[in-house]
């Protein structure tokens, strides 16, 4: 894990590397989530962390097609009671 300095007086703050570096020894379990832009970058990919450590997961888009393609290894790949649903959601105005 990377370390950045906060000062002089050599005090360190760690940088997490990715998502499974912050929520390693993380149980979610029974937990509901909503990932808006779960079909593709960033919210695939916090989509992808939640259901690995047991959360429940609802992942928005605009495009369910295409988020129903970005994440079929997620929910292959889901933890024991863990899910992922999605549903659409436009947000623009």
């Amino acid at each position: 894990m990377r370390t950045r300095r906060r000062s002089a007086d050599s005090l360190s703050v760690p940088l997490p590397g990715n998502l499974d570096d912050v929520l390693s020894n993380v149980d979610l379990t029974g937990k509901r989530v909503l990932v808006t832009g779960a079909s593709a970058g960033l919210g695939v990919e916090t989509a992808r962390a939640l259901v690995a450590h047991g959360a429940s997961v609802v992942g928005a888009a605009r495009d369910l097609g295409k988020a129903r393609d970005a994440t079929a290894p997620v929910r292959a790949a889901a933890k024991t009671g863990a899910t992922l649903e999605l549903i659409e959601l436009d947000l623009a105005s």
